[in-house]
């Protein structure tokens, strides 16, 4: 990783040399070849000792720790912006010979970007192949380039603030207006990364209004299945005073009576009165058609709408007093499985289910 940096000022070097090599004499070209061939074993040597170690290394890379992710969004953004300075200033001409080899440094350091931005986009492809998403080193190399961004952007937009001559670099053109368009898109994430479905690869939304998106989105995913029972009841028509009873293992029988009585604008004094015979189911759920039915003869207005694993039971117990027909069945679910309990006593396990049309 950091000879990619290194290779930013030799590549950068090497590129001015090569435009004009006949503006250097012999002299220059022996010591500069014997300089090259040194530093290029300097550089080779460790790397052929190290060749056996590869795989293992890949392994290192992929390796998780402890590290503050850098918001990828304005890390994009200051990258590309850099790159485009770059364009700028080698597409911009200028009078002075200073300015002229000014710009011409600053759009080589904007243009050696490419170099770490190339070993990170590896990182990320190697790291996401080996481990399904990016990882420690990833973030670590991508803090370490945004970092080496920022001086050079500062630089570039040093050297074009001087006033251009008139006209401009030719062939340029094209790319600088490229590189504008690349920087506008990267610009919109500069307050934070807004792309979804990413968060599983190591780069979760950061702009505040899709993290709070996902925020919303992964709670209504985590709503436990009684709540929309519980919407349903008070959707479904039904009497104006109806009743709604939960099935056993769902929540508390009187708070979902009185949520369906509050959904509908039903709540009355006359509607909390009936909670603590509601409440008594809870003490002996076998007892459920019996309190329901006594429910139903007390108030001849009122009905009652139970979840589909109380029906039948329920239902039941009503046709031997004539009551059947202000009993209401929840539409739109199944009933959960069933199971028996010693004695007389059954209780009805909640299980999740799927919503069906009614």
């Amino acid at each position: 990783m950091l000879v990619s940096l290194v290779a930013v000022v030799f590549i950068g070097w090497f590129w001015h040399v090569l435009r004009r090599p006949g503006t250097y004499p012999r002299s220059w070209w022996v010591p500069a070849v014997v300089v090259a061939a040194l530093a290029s074993a300097g550089v080779l040597l460790p790397v052929v000792q190290l060749s056996p170690l590869v795989q293992q290394s890949q392994q290192i890379l992929g390796l998780t720790g402890g590290i503050e992710l850098p918001d990828f969004g304005t890390a994009l953004a200051v990258i590309t912006f850099a790159v485009t300075l770059g364009f700028a200033n080698s597409a911009v001409a200028a009078t002075s010979p200073s300015l002229i080899a000014e710009r011409r440094g600053a759009a080589l350091a904007s243009f050696g970007l490419f170099v770490p931005i190339g070993l990170c986009l590896w990182l990320a492809i190697s790291q996401s192949a080996g481990g399904g998403a990016v990882s420690y080193y990833f973030y670590k190399y991508l803090i370490a380039v945004l970092l080496f961004a920022w001086p050079v952007a500062v630089a570039a937009v040093a050297s074009i603030l001087p006033p251009p001559s008139s006209g401009s670099a030719p062939g340029n053109d094209k790319r600088l207006t490229a590189a504008l368009c690349v920087l506008a898109l990267a610009a919109t994430q500069f307050f934070g990364f807004s792309a979804t479905g990413l968060a599983d690869a190591g780069l979760p939304p950061t702009a505040r209004a899709v993290a709070e998106m996902e925020k919303q989105t992964a709670r209504l995913k985590a709503t436990p299945d009684y709540v929309a029972r519980l919407l349903a009841s008070a959707r479904q028509p039904q009497p104006e005073e109806t009743i709604y009873i939960v099935a056993q293992g769902t929540m508390d029988r009187v708070l979902a009576a009185r949520w369906h009585w509050t959904l509908r604008g039903n709540s009355t004094s006359k509607t909390t009165a009936m909670s603590p015979a509601i409440g008594a189911i809870y003490k002996d759920y076998s007892r459920a058609p019996e309190i329901i039915a006594q429910l139903l003869m007390d108030d001849p207005a009122v009905s009652v709408i139970v979840d589909p694993e109380l029906y039948e039971p329920v239902r039941e117990h009503l046709i031997g007093k004539g009551l059947e027909g202000r009993l209401i069945r929840l539409a739109g679910f199944q009933p959960a499985s069933r199971s028996v309990g010693t004695g007389s006593q059954e209780r009805y396990r909640h299980q999740p289910v799927e919503r069906q049309q009614p």
